[in-house]
């Protein structure tokens, strides 16, 4: 399982039907690869919960999402898991984990 965990001020994602969006907190771009368990998505949910990325009165990293009430916009991004070690991106791979879904 790959996470990027970026900190937004505002973010939002939008397709046909559905529109979410979030003001201050992260915007997590989450691959699940074929090793990937529930134990990963636990590990890593509490690590994200209790990450200090937010800054306090003096300028340093010192709270957490939950500290400043923050909100998270969790999109799945397959393509974490894409082979790009030639010109093209590889996603043989990916399409195998969806299949067997």
């Amino acid at each position: 399982m790959k996470v990027v965990v970026q900190r937004v001020k505002e973010a939002s994602v939008t397709n046909d039907t559905l529109n979410n969006q979030i003001k201050k907190g992260y915007c997590l771009l989450v691959g699940i690869g074929q090793n990937s368990t529930e134990q990963d998505a636990d590990v890593i949910a509490k690590k994200i919960a209790n990450a200090r990325l937010f800054e306090d009165d003096n300028n340093k990293l010192n709270f957490n999402i939950q500290q400043m009430n923050g909100e998270i916009l969790s999109v799945s991004q397959f393509t974490l898991y894409a082979d790009v070690k030639k010109v093209t991106v590889q996603v043989s791979q990916i399409l195998k984990i969806l299949i067997k879904r």
